[in-house]
């Protein structure tokens, strides 16, 4: 709330809280005379790096958790309900072994049409205070027979993407759920 005078292009802000949506009015004013207020309009700004270790278990009620963002170009969006999976998630919709998170997950369909570059970006993970880096999660593919799934995981280093630092192009273990580990001390 306030009013800020500027005589800038643009204006920047300071003060404001990570990762919160905002609203603003704009108006001319030019001494005697100044126009109509126009807006509002929205902004959210952006999220702060998250410092490790850190976890995220996708217990948000089905929803995608706060700094996560689906990619720009996704042929078809991640979810994140434990609901409504059918039979497109495990072996017909049973699923074997275990996580450590409880309800809730980040899945996609990837049947046919195979959904290349369907992506799930997390927050900015600082590792600087880390000596072993890794990072771990479960996944699990299991298409019922077929081996076509085509996950991968891209690392920021720093100073550019690691492209495909991670891949997975086969059913997990037993088609159940599978914890995967990945050395990123190279980075």
């Amino acid at each position: 709330s306030g009013t800020v005078d500027t005589s800038s292009n643009p204006k920047v802000l300071s003060g404001l809280t990570p990762s919160t949506s905002y609203e603003f009015y704009v108006r001319a004013d030019c001494g005697l005379d100044s126009s109509v207020w126009v807006g509002p309009f929205a902004f959210t700004t952006a999220c702060t790096s998250v410092m490790a270790p850190w976890n995220e278990d996708f217990e948000n009620a089905g929803t995608i958790p706060s700094c996560w963002n689906q990619g720009t170009a996704n042929s078809e969006n991640w979810l994140f309900a434990n609901t409504g999976a059918g039979e497109h998630i495990g072996n017909n919709g049973t699923m074997g072994g275990t996580t450590t998170s409880g309800n809730y997950f980040a899945w996609i369909d990837d049947s046919s049409p195979d959904n290349t570059g369907t992506t799930l970006e997390s927050p900015f993970i600082d590792v600087s205070s880390l000596t072993n880096t890794t990072l771990s999660f479960f996944l699990i593919s299991n298409n019922e027979g077929y081996s076509n799934v085509a996950f991968s995981g891209d690392v920021w280093d720093g100073a550019a993407w690691e492209v495909g630092f991670y891949t997975h192009n086969t059913n997990t273990v037993n088609g159940e759920w599978e914890e995967i580990t990945v050395n990123l001390s190279t980075l």
